[in-house]
């Protein structure tokens, strides 16, 4: 049996036998869609399909909670796609399997997580696996809420030579609830990964918007993206770009409440695919 279909045999046991005691749940499903443009492409094997490379991208998580008292359990699932990976123009696929184990007392929360994810960059042979690692803990208030994660990322690749062990990641993201009933959202996330031996870095900043459509639940989203990668090694000539995404999208609170009420209790911790989207820029840019 993987990795992942170990994770999530866990984790469907553990909800099956505690979901009668459960004091809360929770489920989100989230869904965007824009345009994404790379840009400023050097050096890279790739140069002539992903220089100026423009197409339309998907994200989508879904992610369900359960409390138990101040413990809980989290398992998202989350999907960065576009372009068309098995046509070699371009685009990459990176999803991620995450599962959260956290306690809660009060206004915070602090945890453990542990996730599987893969990769699909256009030349396959440069698919990859990814498994990930770490702590987090979140916080939320009257008028705001904030969370982060840092753990370490491994990756191993069909070329081997962007195999790579225990790189480190961070992210912190951070909302702001608004008297007009708009939230203003933003994330700063910073990722390491090997090129041909050489060391990268991925940074990936983001800011949205978002507000309730009337009673229905339904809360619309917009936003902006931009993941930068960067060559660690002075006079390298491995890969390095940009990748900015416009995206609109909605988000859905299948129980536990609104969405701000299941993202504060049940679905606190974040859900992040930036492991499997380092892993996927050192095959894009390779």
């Amino acid at each position: 049996m993987n990795k992942s279909r170990l994770m999530l045999a866990a984790c469907g046991v553990a909800m099956s036998v505690g979901v009668g005691n459960a004091q809360e749940y929770g489920v989100l499903l989230e869904f965007s869609v824009g345009n994404q443009k790379f840009s400023n492409v050097l050096n890279s094997n790739d140069d002539g399909v992903y220089q100026n490379f423009s197409d339309t991208v998907y994200v989508g998580s879904l992610s369900a909670g359960l409390s138990f008292g101040s413990f809980g359990l989290q398992l998202d699932r989350v999907v960065d796609s576009s372009g068309d990976p098995g046509d070699d123009k371009g685009g990459f696929s990176a999803r991620s399997t995450t599962l959260h184990a956290n306690y809660r007392t009060g206004a915070y929360a602090v945890g453990l997580f542990y996730g599987v994810g893969d990769n699909s960059p256009p030349v396959d042979s440069d698919l990859g696996d990814v498994t990930f690692r770490g702590v987090e803990a979140a916080a939320s208030f009257d008028t705001y809420r904030i969370a982060g994660q840092i753990g370490s990322a491994s990756h191993t690749n069909e070329h081997s030579s962007l195999d790579y062990s225990n790189e480190m990641y961070g992210i912190v993201e951070a909302q702001v609830y608004l008297d007009n009933g708009l939230t203003l959202s933003g994330s700063l996330g910073y990722g390491t990964g090997i090129i041909h031996d050489d060391d990268i870095g991925v940074t990936q900043v983001a800011f949205g918007v978002s507000k309730a459509l009337g009673s229905s639940g339904l809360v619309g989203t917009a936003g902006l993206r931009h993941t930068m990668t960067t060559d660690h090694e002075s006079g390298s000539n491995e890969g390095k770009g940009n990748n900015t995404e416009l995206l609109i999208g909605l988000t859905l609170p299948l129980g536990g409440g609104s969405v701000r009420e299941v993202n504060e209790n049940s679905v606190s911790m974040m859900r992040t695919n930036l492991p499997a989207i380092v892993a996927a820029m050192t095959a894009v840019y390779d």
